[in-house]
């Protein structure tokens, strides 16, 4: 499957990077939801939102639970002085 838009997968390596699938940079070590696939390029989003960055296919793998989880953490544990989370 090599087909980047129109939301069909795009596989490489066996890494899957349907839109919305969570997947784990190689260079940057963050762990993305793909948000779209345009040109090549993958974009992503952190779990708690915030701002895109891209990577190319190559440099992605698939998400353990490990890499979810410390992902998740890293995400409250950055608004942990943020007083609604208390």
């Amino acid at each position: 499957m090599d087909r980047l838009e129109g939301g069909e997968a795009m596989t490489t390596s066996k890494v899957m990077t349907t839109v919305g699938n969570l997947v784990r940079d190689r260079v940057l070590d963050r762990v993305g939801v793909v948000m779209e696939l345009h040109a090549g390029w993958v974009y992503l989003r952190p779990l708690g939102g915030g701002i895109e960055w891209t990577a190319l296919p190559d440099q992605l793998e698939n998400a353990s639970r490990q890499d979810e989880l410390r992902a998740r953490v890293g995400e409250l544990n950055q608004h942990s002085s943020d007083r609604r989370y208390w």
